[in-house]
């Protein structure tokens, strides 16, 4: 289970630092977070309906110990896109070919 977790937040790491240079990358990245994790939660609720556990990377979880690890993943989520954002935000500003007309007069 730490090499999955390790993962994820290695993968959130990677997709943070990453240069965005356009607004659909950025809306790509963000969907595709939150489909990966409503895809899971959606997966947990199948087997909820069917069985009592899920075994998720060797350890069995019960449906409250899954909805908090998926709170806590889509809590993960909303602050990797808004740093996401936040980058986004900074390189477009920075970029900015405008920018250096208002400075010269």
């Amino acid at each position: 289970m730490f090499l999955f977790i390790a993962l994820v937040l290695g993968l959130y790491m990677f997709l943070i630092f990453r240069t965005y240079r356009d607004i659909p990358s950025v809306a790509m990245v963000i969907l595709s977070l939150f489909a990966v994790t409503t895809a899971i939660v959606l997966r947990g609720f199948f087997v909820f309906s069917t069985s009592p556990s899920l075994a998720f990377f060797y350890q069995n979880l019960d449906p409250a110990e899954f909805y908090h690890l998926m709170a806590a993943w889509y809590a993960g989520n909303c602050i990797c896109s808004l740093l996401i954002i936040k980058r986004y935000r900074a390189y477009r500003k920075i970029n900015d070919p405008r920018s250096g007309d208002e400075k010269r007069g």
